[in-house]
Order: structure tokens, then sequence, then C-alpha cells
């Protein structure tokens, strides 16, 4: 997994398809009662022996071709259970529609080639720009993930590119052999050449101009717009509400002007010794 957030995000998927237990125990005390997963349909409570042992690692092998990929299968193995176990059929029904809405969602992995690539792609607004990155591993796309870039101006794109792609890269992150970009960033050849002296592989910095990957840099673009419209919006909101405070305490403290600059002291001591002191401040009604 490329992050935490895509790893959690397989876990939930998991959990609601498959009712696997999740208790610590190795074994199974005599008489002992289902927890409170097995009553809302969370696990199929092999404590109380209400699952065989073959149902069960039918189940984990289902995990197992789920996290695989192999989402065709298991629709296809949920669709024949749902038709041969009619005593079961909701749970399998649930499981076919649950499985269709993850394979529709991983329609964007489909032609997008064989072997582990990254694909980039930058927008601009004000002063602030967004990074998007999307990670192609063994020809899928396992996850995304957006970074936000300060002091940034519309028309230094290609620049923002590199200097993303030189900083983020030169981390210690996974460098796979090619990354596709929605714009050639300043220096590309440069820029490749110290990314291979870095990983002691070839590294290849293309911007594609047809074809899938064309077609899914096309997406990764309307991922790094949206995610910086929604930022600026959003900061738009705090400053207007920050500007409504600072003109009520205006008329509170019957001051002349808002207060652009606020400065809060605090000094604590023992009894007069081992004194120690905090500031906080803030701009424009922001801390």
């Amino acid at each position: 997994y490329p992050n935490a957030g895509a790893m959690h995000r397989a876990v939930e998927v998991i959990r609601g398809i498959f009712p696997l237990r999740t208790c610590n125990g190795r074994t199974f005390r005599k008489n002992q009662r289902a927890c409170l997963n097995a009553h809302i349909g969370r696990c199929k409570a092999p404590c109380e022996n209400k699952i065989s042992k073959e149902e069960y690692a039918e189940m984990v092998e289902g995990v197992s071709l789920f996290l695989q990929g192999k989402t065709k299968s298991l629709i296809r193995r949920e669709a024949s259970a749902e038709a041969l176990r009619f005593e079961d059929a909701a749970r399998h029904r649930d499981a076919l529609l649950a499985l269709q809405q993850v394979q529709a969602r991983q329609q964007i992995d489909q032609g997008t080639g064989k072997g582990d690539y990254d694909l980039l792609a930058v927008a601009a607004a004000e002063d602030q720009a967004v990074v998007q990155v999307f990670f192609v591993r063994d020809g899928q796309v396992v996850g995304r993930e957006h970074f936000f870039l300060t002091n940034a101006e519309p028309g230094m794109e290609a620049l923002l590119l590199r200097r993303f792609v030189q900083e983020y890269y030169g981390g210690g992150q996974f460098l796979p052999a090619a990354l596709y970009c929605d714009r050639e960033p300043e220096d590309s050849a440069l820029l490749a050449g110290m990314l291979a002296a870095q990983c002691g592989h070839k590294v290849e910095i293309t911007v594609p101009q047809r074809g899938d990957k064309r077609r899914l840099l096309g997406l990764v673009s309307k991922n790094a717009e949206m995610a910086l419209h929604n930022y600026l919006d959003s900061r738009q909101r705090r400053e207007e509400r920050g500007a409504e405070a600072l003109d009520e305490l205006r008329r509170l403290l019957e001051l002349p002007a808002a207060p652009a600059r606020i400065e809060c002291y605090d000094i604590s001591h023992v009894q007069g010794s081992h004194m120690v002191g905090s500031m906080v401040v803030f701009k424009n009604g922001v801390p």
C-alpha cells in the first residue's frame, strides 16, 4: 500500500464483505458467547460453532483473492453461491453488490499497462498549488495522494513540478522506473538523471500525448483542480469568519480599528523561580 489511508480503506471494505473474526484469542472457551460483532453481522461467530471450518476457510480464501485484485473471480463465486445457498442468499447478495462497487472503482485501472509507475499533475491558483499523485503498481492504481505547495503562482507549474519531484522522491520514497506528468517539469532530463543516480536504475519522465495514460492523467488533473478549489474555498470561509470575529471584537472593546495582530502572553513560575513564558499570536483572526 502506498499509505496508511489506502490500507485502512481496504480493511474497511474487507470487513464489510467478509465477516471474519477480529478478536485476539487463539482458542475458544467452552460455552463462550459471541461478542457484539456477531450480533451486528460483522462476524460469523466461530466461537459458537455457527460456521464450519470449511466455510470459514472459504472466506479467508476470498480475502486473499480480494487482496490480489481478483474481484472478477470473487464476483463469479459470490453469484454462484447466492444461487445455490438459499438460506444464506442475503449475505452473498450483499457481498456481490459490494464487490461490484469495488470493481466499478477499479475501472480506471484497466488498460493502464503492466508495471510500476506514478502519474503526477499540478494545479495552481492565487498563492497556492496542489500536486496530485496516482500510484500504479503492477498495472493497477493502488492509491493516490495530494500535496499542497505554498507561495506558488499561476504560470509556475513546470517549476513547481520539478521542485516537488526533486523533494518528494529525493526523500527516500519508492521511485518507479517511469513518472508520467501532465506537463514537462523544468530541466526534466537533468532531473531524470539525478533521480536515476539516486535510485540506481533508469528513470523516465514523460508527458503522454495519447492513449490510456493520457486518459488517466486527465483524471489526475481533475483531482488536483478539485483539491485546490476545495482548499481555497475553505480558506476564504475561514478568512471571512475571522474578519467578522475581529469586527465584533473591535465593537466590544471600542477600538478605532479591527486588531490585525493579537498577542497573548502567560508567565508561569513556582514561588518566583523556574519561570516559563508562552506567547500565542493571531494574525487577521487566524492563529
